[in-house]
């Protein structure tokens, strides 16, 4: 089996600025360099990148210079399934030049930059490079500063992508016009089992786009689409076509109210799968939580969440209906 790099102990490893990586092509100078990048460089003039499957450096504070040497170093490493740089604080320079390098990775299942400052300028030379990429499984973009815009080059270079199952893009402020887009390629992605889409600027209008297209993705298991601000019209628009398959469901802050609860609660029996029920911080009050005692019983609810919601005074009653249930108010 292949080993990951972070896990490696770089000690004593000293690239002097003189040596040089040679490839068929070219020749990269690469100088002194990041201290957690030193092993994958080493690797390479040791012709042994080979034993290296997956690449995980999140949390590392690599910064422009050391994502720079770092896009030097990616070509040779085309065979690793796995290539983790989330909130390595990489911006527009660095990243440029490690997307431009990841054409090559044409194996990887698993690609996460979350928490980067890519923007839409980053979205932009990804995309190609995601065009690429047939195995991907796993696509990390959670607040990277896409955009409206940066949502639809991004949609570009994933549509073709039918082995996509797990899609990360929240807290990137889409809106309306990026769910759109996204909504609109659910046909050509829909092995997808995971889609984060929350904090993103979604409103009633989106919801409706996103509400046709939902019925696309019938694998889906896990879905959070919290703290947008879909309004109770936006929340009834989507729950008649959420996925029978879901097994958590995270609709926290979207402006929910006790109709939408009703809507809800005549459907929940449908939902076999569902372990994990998150309501936080709607306007839900007596008259929607009582029509949740009600349902509840008959659900497999291994977490109900009702934090923010005036409803205690309920407490005692959800305790009961949902003995198996850990309810948080």
């Amino acid at each position: 089996m292949g080993s990951c790099v972070c896990c490696q102990t770089v000690s004593n490893l000293e690239l002097q600025r003189s040596e040089t990586v040679k490839s068929p092509e070219s020749t990269v100078q690469i100088p002194q360099m990041h201290p957690k990048v030193h092993v994958l460089a080493d690797r390479v003039l040791h012709n042994q990148t080979l034993t290296v499957t997956n690449i995980d450096l999140s949390g590392r504070d690599l910064g422009e210079e050391g994502g720079k040497y770092l896009g030097a170093i990616i070509p040779y490493y085309h065979h690793i399934t796995s290539l983790i740089l989330s909130k390595c604080y990489l911006e527009a320079g660095a990243f440029e030049s490690i997307a431009s390098a990841l054409t090559d990775l044409v194996m990887l299942k698993e690609l996460d930059f979350s928490f980067n400052n890519i923007g839409s300028e980053g979205a932009d030379i990804l995309s190609p490079a995601l065009e690429r990429m047939g195995n991907l499984e796993i696509l990390g973009l959670e607040e990277v500063g896409l955009g409206s815009n940066g949502m639809l080059m991004i949609c570009s270079g994933i549509v073709g992508l039918r082995h996509l199952k797990e899609l990360y893009i929240g807290k990137n402020n889409i809106g309306d016009v990026g769910i759109r887009g996204l909504a609109n390629i659910f046909p050509y992605i829909c092995s997808l089992a995971t889609l984060e889409i929350n904090k993103n600027g979604i409103g009633p209008k989106g919801m409706a786009f996103l509400a046709s297209s939902l019925g696309c993705l019938k694998n889906l298991t896990k879905f959070n689409v919290g703290e947008n601000n879909l309004l109770p019209i936006g929340v009834s628009m989507m729950i008649p076509h959420l996925p029978r398959s879901l097994e958590s469901l995270v609709i926290d802050k979207v402006g929910a109210d006790n109709s939408n609860i009703m809507k809800l609660t005549d459907i929940l029996s449908e939902f076999s799968k569902l372990k994990h029920l998150s309501l936080d911080h709607n306007e839900i009050t007596s008259e929607g939580v009582e029509e949740i005692i009600k349902i509840l019983p008959k659900l497999k609810l291994s977490y109900l969440g009702l934090i923010g919601c005036d409803i205690s005074s309920h407490r005692k009653a959800l305790s009961l209906a949902g003995s198996s249930t850990e309810v948080l108010l």
